[in-house]
């Protein structure tokens, strides 16, 4: 994996502060952000599902309809919800 170097504007109050709790962590400053940037990445996603156990499954349309069951019409029930929220705060 190539690593690329970068240079960030951070508030001195801010910097300190996150500095001393990755130190007391056992991290680095490098180690954190890349962490902190990976967690806007499908594979941040993923690790962070391996580490707390949970299976990620991706499913497509055909997926959807045949899990969707024969429910009630969501439309008439959010219709109702609105409405009596409506009569609530009137």
């Amino acid at each position: 994996m190539t690593k690329r170097k970068v240079t960030l504007s951070v508030d001195d109050g801010i910097l300190n502060e996150a500095r001393s709790a990755i130190n007391a962590s056992g991290l680095t400053l490098s180690s954190a952000f890349e962490g902190l940037l990976a967690s806007f990445t499908s594979r941040g996603l993923e690790m962070l599902a391996k580490g707390v156990g949970v299976e990620i499954r991706y499913v497509g349309f055909e997926d959807v309809i045949r899990m969707r069951g024969e429910g009630g019409k969501s439309g008439e029930t959010i219709r109702g919800m609105r409405d009596g929220r409506t009569r609530r705060l009137s």
